[in-house]
């Protein structure tokens, strides 16, 4: 008996600390990360400026077969400006990318996206683990250092600790971190950017995850990069970024959009709301007003565009808990510069205007302006010039 009692014993930690970890995949399923950057940069020894960054990531999980996940994600990268008496979030860059990924972490995705910047990380052991456990695997950092495009590529070797657990909303959370060092001279330019000639580098993160739910919670990351670059081929600078940023996992609550489109359908015909269509779209619900009628190549509308707006803004109160974009278009007339301007302003001014209709959340409105990138009519005509000048205002899935 004593034998039995003392395997017992000697066993029972075994069944509370030893865990498998995987990432899970429900098809259909959607995730929100919100990301946000503190950091400064320095040349040559010497402070240059701070900067900040805010961006959410909306993933989304398109398939599951053959043990990999066919996730779709979108990137919104915004800056916070004034807009007013309030500020306004101006969408300046909106990703999307599509890639595959396994349960333990392993990723497939072309190398000529520059975004998730890190690939098979995290990634977890085949085996059991315990507290303290610790294991290293093989990662590759995707670096645009310079924003147009050109990618760099930094294979790097991963060290990971199981840290142990942390309570975190009556929850037992997983706590790891992850950690891992740069050092690459580019002697070859092969995968690497010809102006980056050197970098070094160090990046901690410390990750909470859900193993019931199969997702991160939260990471919280310090990085420290040292770039050599040349723009000439004759200076050289040293370009030091130190920063710190956290990333937080939120679930999505899946909109019944059918059901959506139908009801709205049925207000705009109704309220006899001419030239808007309602459709459904990847980021939620799109309803698209055509035919804006502005003062030419004003953000002022007309007063007759207003009737439409009101009418516009009692339909969205219904679904003001949800996130909303506001995109604007132009024609082909004009400048492209000219055309981003204008249909960026014009997306905040319908904003605003619906804002203090108390139609939408102002800290949950993001305003994109497109120009004349994106003509659903034909410019040489004027039906179709009426359809380019339009906004669209998305209802958002996040």
């Amino acid at each position: 008996m004593k034998k039995i009692l003392f395997l017992i014993l000697c066993l029972f930690p075994m069944f509370i600390f030893s865990e498998t970890f995987r990432f899970k995949y429900i098809e259909g399923q959607k995730q929100k990360i919100e990301c946000t950057i503190q950091g400064e940069q320095y040349i040559n020894g010497v402070f240059n400026l701070s900067y900040s960054q805010e961006y959410k990531t909306i993933s989304t999980v398109m398939s599951y077969k053959d043990g990999f996940a066919d996730l779709a994600d979108t990137y919104y990268y915004y800056h916070l400006n004034k807009f007013y008496n309030y500020e306004v979030k101006e969408i300046k860059n909106l990703v999307d990318v599509t890639y595959k990924k396994d349960q333990i972490g392993r990723m497939i995705i072309k190398l000529s996206y520059n975004l998730p910047t890190l690939r098979n990380i995290p990634a977890f052991p085949e085996e059991n683990i315990e507290p303290n456990y610790k294991w290293q695997t093989n990662g590759l950092e995707v670096q645009d250092l310079f924003g147009d495009n050109v990618i760099s590529t930094f294979p790097i070797d991963v060290e990971y600790q199981f840290v142990g657990y942390e309570q975190l909303d009556n929850k037992n959370i997983a706590k790891f971190i992850y950690q891992y060092s740069v050092d690459i001279t580019n002697d070859t330019g092969d995968g690497i950017d010809p102006r980056i000639l050197q970098v070094k580098g160090i990046s901690k993160t410390i990750m909470y995850f859900d193993n019931e739910t199969g997702s991160r919670i939260k990471e919280e990351y310090e990085r420290n990069y040292l770039f050599l670059i040349t723009t000439d081929n004759i200076m050289t600078n040293e370009v030091e970024f130190v920063d710190k940023g956290t990333r937080i996992w939120h679930p999505i609550e899946l909109m019944q959009k059918d059901d959506i489109i139908k009801d709205l359908k049925q207000e705009l015909k109704d309220q006899n709301i001419e030239n808007t269509t309602v459709e459904k779209d990847d980021k939620g619900i799109k309803i698209s007003l055509e035919n804006i009628l502005f003062e030419p190549n004003s953000t002022k509308f007309l007063a007759e565009e207003e009737k439409r707006l009101i009418k516009i803004a009692d339909i969205l109160k219904k679904y003001k808990d949800r996130g909303v974009m506001i995109e604007g278009h132009t024609t082909d007339r004009g400048t492209e510069e000219g055309r981003k301007k204008l249909s960026l302003e014009r997306s905040k001014v319908v904003g605003d205007f619906l804002i203090k209709e108390n139609a939408i959340d102002k800290n949950k409105t993001y305003y994109l302006g497109s120009g004349g990138t994106k003509p659903i009519g034909d410019n040489q005509t004027e039906e179709g010039l009426k359809r380019n000048r339009r906004v669209e205002i998305y209802i958002l899935e996040d």
